[in-house]
């Protein structure tokens, strides 16, 4: 019994390991082939609060995660993520400003006793926010590192080669189990 929990932990771990794998592989070359936009995973962008202004909703460390905007349907007190000089800003909407024909959104962060002090057009919008995880980017972040790539890249490749390698050493038991199958079968 315990082997075969530890077995399938085991195999957990290594999907999840190998999921996480892949999508450092998918975000990396996204970013690297376009850089100075978010990259984006099954139409998520995934990007970490660097600073305190949407406190107590996000705190910084947390990992936002966007979706694709809809500027039709944004509305005042939905929160949105916007590029402003290289910079990717997640605030909230307090406002809707028609200038010309277009919409342009007032912001500001929960946490800032001022609005922001420019409009946003609608073509630096990038997010919409959907949901966010506490303390992630920590973890992101670390990850991203040169220590975090050996631990949680270049280690498990070689304990997973390794394991395989050695799978074939060790003696296999003899009986039933081992037979494609039964023996009354056999013609």
């Amino acid at each position: 019994m315990v082997k075969v929990v530890s077995r399938w932990i085991g195999n957990t771990l290594l999907l999840l390991l190998a999921m996480l794998f892949l999508t450092s592989i998918l975000l990396g070359y996204q970013s690297h082939k376009h850089p100075g936009q978010i990259p984006s995973f099954f139409g998520y962008k995934i990007m970490t609060v660097l600073s305190g202004s949407m406190r107590p909703v996000l705190q910084p460390g947390d990992i936002v995660i966007d979706r694709e905007p809809d500027l039709t349907k944004f509305k005042v007190d939905q929160v949105i993520t916007y590029k402003r000089e290289d910079k990717f800003i997640t605030h909230r909407v307090i406002d809707l400003v028609k200038k010309n024909g277009v919409v342009y959104y007032k912001t500001k962060g929960d946490a800032n006793n001022v609005e922001d002090n420019k409009l946003v057009a609608p073509q630096q919008v990038v997010g919409d926010y959907a949901f966010h995880i506490p303390n992630a980017g920590f973890f992101l972040e670390f990850a991203r590192g040169k220590l975090g790539i050996l631990l949680f890249i270049i280690l498990p490749a070689i304990l997973i080669v390794l394991s395989e390698v050695f799978k074939d050493k060790r003696p296999k038991k003899k009986g039933r189990k081992d037979r494609p199958y039964p023996q009354e079968d056999i013609v």
